[in-house]
């Protein structure tokens, strides 16, 4: 064999080894070049998101409750739940705005919670908003009709307001000591004597007297009052209102509001 020819073995056989050893660098080992990098972990939560009531007139509220669970399906405390309409746009299509209580941290039981307050677009339509709850990457939809101005039929009512005094809903808050005697009143439309209205605590602490449902006056205002204990984190208080309905009436007769959080 000429020495030409060796040569020409040695220099294939170098270019082979270097090759080889380019792809090792490029593409490590065993793998290929299908290896990529993988993508972060995921969280495991799961999220589910309930509002209540379902329905409300332009104005009023609703409550919407989201809960968080780990993978084994116990609550996922201290996560942060954010909400906002579909596609995180911060109103709805009835106009409707939503604010978030304690920042969206959910608390032991799991639960972040905001308050839908409904829009006054197109008011001669029913508007369905869709409320969007998120915790790091993990989204939950439900949604909330804002029902048409006229809805309460003949021989109906609605809850037209539901206050708390001293006032702090939407964005106040009670003082550092414990607020005895808080009066809720709620205002009938049309204004209407007689009907009963009950009174609950929603969510948190607070006493209410062993009598929760009271009649509307002359001014269609039914109130009551209750004891709340010194805020503290996670003890936000929501408390509600029901009125009965009045066939055909089907929706309307309920609302919510925030105390204080």
């Amino acid at each position: 064999m000429s020495k030409s020819t060796m040569n020409k073995i040695y220099r294939s056989f170098f270019s082979l080894i270097f090759c080889l050893l380019m792809f090792t660098a490029l593409y490590g080992c065993g793998t290929g070049p299908d290896t990529v990098a993988a993508p972060g972990p995921t969280t495991g939560l799961k999220i589910t998101v309930v509002p209540t009531p379902t329905s409300v007139l332009s104005g009023q509220q609703s409550i919407v409750v989201a809960t968080v669970l780990n993978a084994d399906a116990t609550p996922a405390a201290g996560q942060t739940v954010t909400f906002s309409f579909a596609d995180g746009a911060a109103t709805g299509t009835s106009g409707a705005t939503i604010s978030t209580i304690n920042s969206g941290l959910t608390n032991a039981s799991g639960e972040a919670w905001a308050v839908y307050t409904g829009g006054s677009l197109t008011e001669g339509l029913d508007i369905f908003d869709i409320v969007q709850a998120d915790v790091s990457g993990t989204i939950a939809l439900t949604t909330i009709t804002r029902i048409r101005a006229g809805t309460i039929l003949a021989g109906g009512y609605s809850i037209f307001s539901f206050e708390g005094d001293p006032v702090t809903s939407p964005t106040g808050r009670f003082d550092t000591f414990g607020v005895a005697n808080c009066k809720l009143m709620v205002t009938l439309a049309p204004v209407t004597v007689g009907i009963p209205v009950t009174f609950s605590i929603f969510r948190g602490p607070g006493t209410l007297p062993a009598e929760t449902t009271k009649l509307t006056d002359t001014n269609g205002e039914a109130w009551i009052f209750f004891d709340l204990p010194v805020p503290a984190a996670g003890e936000e208080t929501i408390v509600r209102a029901t009125v009965p309905l009045v066939a055909p009436q089907t929706n309307g007769g309920d609302t919510v509001s925030v105390i204080y959080w």
